[in-house]
C-alpha cells in the first residue's frame, strides 16, 4: 500500500486550511513531510487515521514557519507518547542544520527538563546535502537542493515500488539544475499559484513564485506522469480545484492532481 495523505495544501499564514504537510505511508509506515505552522498538525493526523506511533521519520524541507512550526507540537506529542508507552523506538528528522539550531532553541527554552532530557536521547537528525542517500519506510531517499534564494531549502526524490520515482520540491519553483534528475518522474509534487485579474497577490506570484502555467508547461516538457499542485494561496480557495484544473490542463497532457486538505492520494494507479 502507497498512499499520500495530503494534511495541509496551504501556502503562508492560512485562515481558512492548513498550511503546507503531508504523510508518506508504505503499508504500516509513515514519512511526515513538512509540518505545517503549528499545533493543527495533530489535529490533521488524527482526522486522517494516522498514528503517531507510525511516524519515526520527519523530512522538513526549510526553516519558513508555514512549513516548520508544527513540528515543535509534533516532537512534543511524541516525547508524551514515548512516557505512557505508546510510543516505541527514536524519532528521525531529516533537515538543514540551521533548522536544527532553531528547534534545538525553542526546546530548550519552552520544554521542561524531563522533556528536555528525553529530546536528547529519542531525537535524531540528519543533516542534509544534495545527494545524500537515506533509507527511509522502506524506501530510498535522494536528497536534492531546490536552489531556492529565500533559504536553504531541500527536496527529495523517493523510489517507490516498481521503480516509480515520486519528487518532493519544496515551495519553490523546479530549479533547472534539477530538470535532468526530475525528467520522466512518475509523481511531482510541486508548488503553484494562478495568475488571475482578480487574484490581488498577482504582481507577488509574478515576482516570487511559480504559477500554474508554467509549472505545466515545463512538468509536460520533462514527461511527469503525475503531476500534484499544493502550497496555494487562501485567495478565492472555493473555486481552487476548479480554476487549477482548468488551467492546468491546458498545458499538462499527464494526471493533474489539485488536492484539499485531508485528500489521499492513491501513489498505487
Amino acid at each position: 500500500m502507497q498512499k499520500f495523505y495530503v494534511l495541509g495544501t496551504c501556502a503562508g499564514i492560512s485562515d481558512i486550511g492548513f498550511t503546507l504537510s503531508g504523510v508518506l505511508q508504505h503499508n504500516d509506515k509513515c514519512l511526515l513531510v513538512d509540518t505545517g505552522e503549528g499545533m493543527q498538525v495533530l489535529k490533521q493526523l488524527r482526522l486522517s487515521g494516522i498514528k503517531i506511533s507510525n511516524i519515526h521519520d520527519v523530512f522538513i524541507s526549510h526553516k519558513h514557519i508555514d512549513h516548520l512550526l508544527g513540528l515543535i507540537p509534533f516532537i512534543r506529542k511524541v516525547l508524551t507518547s514515548i512516557k505512557t508507552g505508546e510510543y516505541e523506538g527514536v524519532l528521525n528528522i531529516y533537515c538543514d542544520i540551521e533548522i536544527k539550531e532553531i528547534v534545538d532553541y525553542i526546546i530548550k527554552a519552552t520544554f521542561q527538563d524531563l522533556f528536555q532530557e528525553l529530546y536528547k536521547e529519542k531525537i535524531k537528525f540528519f543533516i542534509l546535502e544534495d545527494g545524500q542517500e537515506y533509507n527511509v519506510i522502506g524506501y530510498k531517499m535522494r536528497i536534492l537542493d531546490t536552489y531556492s534564494k529565500a533559504s536553504v531549502q531541500f527536496g527529495f526524490e523517493i523510489i517507490l515500488e516498481d521503480n516509480k520515482r515520486l519528487f518532493y520540491l519544496g515551495d519553490v519553483p523546479c530549479a533547472t539544475q534539477n530538470y535532468e534528475r526530475v525528467k520522466n518522474a512518475d509523481w511531482v509534487l510541486h508548488e503553484a499559484f494562478s495568475i488571475s485579474p482578480k487574484n490581488k497577490y498577482t504582481e507577488l506570484i509574478k515576482s516570487h513564485h511559480s504559477n500554474v502555467a508554467d509549472v505545466c508547461k515545463y512538468m509536460n516538457q520533462l514527461n511527469v506522469k503525475n503531476l500534484v499542485l499544493w502550497h496555494t494561496l487562501d485567495d478565492n480557495i472555493e473555486t481552487r480545484k476548479e480554476r487549477f484544473l482548468t488551467e492546468g490542463k491546458e498545458y499538462f497532457d499527464g494526471n493533474l492532481y489539485v488536492p484539499d486538505d485531508l485528500e489521499v492520494i492513491d501513489l498505487d494507479v
